[in-house]
């Protein structure tokens, strides 16, 4: 019948066949020839998402149906392995036997956030790394940036497609914009999309957006034109080049630890100075309310 031969057509089919479909504002689905098969869903982990399948195909036996599910998980595990072959790598150090427990405690976190993550959410983590284990994590192709760690190719236009798409599907949200592809520096956006494109790898920095990878490379270049910590006029041209306003280079140099300096001549360029960046101060822990330990925050006993 048509709906066993368009089963088996399915099956055999190569994985040209089937494509992502990332709709903004929809749900993750998988296609065949142009075709809906499937919606994605929240899995285990971000790089397993669970298959549902349309209902078009309710029609077929359970046999069918757990056949053609399968396919297509086949199908999700070769092109993630493809598309975002640093993410399997992180993946495959973090379930590895031998990796140590300190390596595992940052790849956990990095995996989870697509393979982009906030330094100072690593500061734990990092401090307890020694200089084998960051060389380690260096062969991965990570860098431990002054910002972020992050994999540069997983900012390559159809790696962010999937990754925003997996992340989508794992917190049961619909498709958000993507940032446009190549794009290096982007006004900032509201809401949802201001979201997304920080997933996406980029910072925003006083109403501009800056992808994270030339942040790096904008801190590589101040550090190159410093001497220790006296002040210095960093080269205008790259920041130039990149489109950042003042105001947006200024934001961006704080965050890297550097502080304005008085200018070498009355009237002359801003200068800069290095003073390293400040870690974020903890906050203290309530403890829930009803536990034994809020009763005793609730008493004033250091007071008479």
């Amino acid at each position: 019948c048509i709906r066993d031969r368009r089963t088996a057509a399915l099956l055999a089919d190569t994985d040209e066949g089937f494509a992502l479909v990332t709709e903004p504002g929809e749900a993750i689905h998988l296609a065949w020839r142009g075709e809906i098969v499937a919606a994605l869903s929240a899995g285990k982990t971000l790089l397993t998402p669970d298959i549902i399948l349309d209902r078009t195909l309710s029609a077929l036996t359970p046999e069918q149906q757990a056949r053609i599910a399968q396919r297509l998980k086949a199908w999700i595990a070769r092109t993630t392995g493809r598309v975002l072959g640093p993410l399997r790598r992180i993946d495959a150090a973090l379930n590895a036997e031998q990796t140590d427990p300190a390596i595992r405690a940052l790849l956990a976190p990095l995996l989870e956030s697509g393979g982009i993550l906030a330094r100072k959410t690593a500061l734990g983590p990092l401090g307890q790394l020694d200089k084998q284990q960051r060389h380690r994590i260096g062969r991965l192709g990570l860098t431990i940036g002054a910002l972020d760690i992050f994999h540069g190719a997983l900012m390559k236009p159809e790696p962010t497609r999937w990754r925003l798409a997996l992340a989508a599907a794992l917190n049961a949200r619909p498709m958000p914009e993507l940032p446009p592809a190549g794009a290096v520096l982007l006004p900032e956006p509201r809401g949802a999309t201001l979201a997304a494109w920080r997933e996406a790898g980029f910072r925003g920095f006083a109403g501009q957006m800056l992808r994270i990878d030339m942040a790096e490379r904008v801190a590589r270049a101040a550090h190159d034109a410093r001497t220790g910590k006296e002040p210095f006029l960093p080269d205008p041209a790259f920041s130039t080049s990149l489109g950042l306003s003042e105001a947006a280079l200024a934001r961006l140099m704080q965050a890297l630890g550097f502080q304005p300096a008085p200018p070498q001549t009355e009237g002359g360029p801003g200068r800069w100075a290095w003073r390293g960046r400040r870690a974020p101060k903890s906050k203290p822990r309530k403890a829930a309310p009803g536990n034994a330990f809020a009763k005793l925050a609730e008493l004033d006993l250091g007071k008479k």
